[in-house]
């Protein structure tokens, strides 16, 4: 299943902050951790997808930042000049993140808007083609390898057996430069990862379903959104299913409609205002694992935590009755 792509800030210190984007802007996470070690790093930041770009506030890059990228293979974005308090505060203004979390958050979306023209441009790019489908896959090949959004379109649809024979013929020494000289960064990128990935995706399944124990399986969303549910329609959502939605603050009408019957509980990352039609429960409150478009999360803290909620919903409930009559 395909990762989605993240922009990620990073305040290096004795207090690292962190803060997750999606590339549509989305803030999915931000957090600030006191002597936070490298291993604990990537391990709060890779459930999340896969990491596009990280940024950072300073005009020399951190150690820390430099070592990050390499490991997960980002493209680092840094200002021409440290970023000033006024600036991270302009970048900043819609959310209400301080301290650590702030410089991060503001590392962040100055890494997005250095993206967002290519972006935009990928993304129109696809429209016009129909082929939206694969805006992750091109966005990496032309951030990360330079490569034009047409030749990035063409080496992810070019034939799979056309490409492994060409790879092929490539270790064999055989294939002419003329045929490989378009395929070389996938071709390169093909030897090194194939294999890798396979194993790193076998491991983390298998490292999920052995600490499955008496949890219960959830599919995840990033929001309430009706064009989420299509993008994840392979989820198949269905009646009795639980959700992980990383912000239920981002809805519509069409999605509650079509969730209403189907689903009751939503176990939410981001703290939301408006009321919806389902139990909602805050992710802190659970211990979850995760991989790729799932969780899980254990059935009797679930009931535990869901009994306090429905309480909580029926005094609240009476509360208001009262205050009617």
């Amino acid at each position: 299943m395909q990762k989605q792509l993240l922009i990620v800030g990073i305040d290096p210190g004795t207090t690292t902050g962190i803060a997750i984007l999606d590339t549509s802007r989305m803030v999915l996470a931000t957090s600030s951790i006191r002597g936070l070690d490298f291993g604990t790093l990537i391990k709060e930041i890779i459930p999340y997808g896969n990491v596009l770009a990280v940024g950072t506030d300073k005009k020399v890059v951190p150690h820390l930042i430099a070592r990050f990228a390499a490991k997960t293979g980002s493209k680092i974005f840094s200002p021409k000049d440290d970023l000033t308090k006024s600036e991270k505060q302009e970048l900043i203004k819609e959310y209400p993140a301080k301290g650590h979390e702030a410089d991060a958050l503001a590392a962040a979306l100055f890494a997005y808007y250095e993206l967002k023209p290519i972006l935009d441009k990928i993304g129109i790019f696809l429209e016009k083609e129909r082929k939206n489908y694969l805006f992750a896959d091109v966005t990496k090949l032309v951030v990360l390898k330079g490569i034009a959004i047409k030749n990035a379109i063409d080496l992810i649809e070019q034939p799979k057996s056309e490409v492994e024979r060409i790879v092929r013929k490539s270790k064999e020494g055989h294939s002419e430069e003329k045929e490989i000289k378009p395929l070389r960064p996938f071709i390169l990128e093909h030897k090194k990862t194939e294999g890798k990935e396979l194993k790193e995706k076998i491991k983390e399944l298998n490292q999920f379903l052995a600490n499955l124990g008496n949890r219960i399986v959830i599919k995840k969303l990033n929001n309430l959104s009706y064009d989420e549910i299509l993008k994840k329609s392979y989820l198949n959502i269905k009646e009795g299913d639980i959700l992980l939605v990383s912000d239920a603050s981002i809805s519509d009408k069409d999605a509650i409609n079509f969730l209403k019957d189907k689903v009751s509980i939503i176990v939410c990352r981001k703290k939301i205002n408006s009321e919806l039609p389902f139990v909602t429960i805050d992710s802190k409150k659970l211990n979850i694992i995760e991989i790729d478009d799932f969780a899980a999360i254990d059935q009797k803290e679930l009931e535990k935590v869901r009994e306090s909620s429905s309480v909580l919903m029926k005094i609240i409930a009476e509360y208001k009755k009262k205050r009617l009559k």
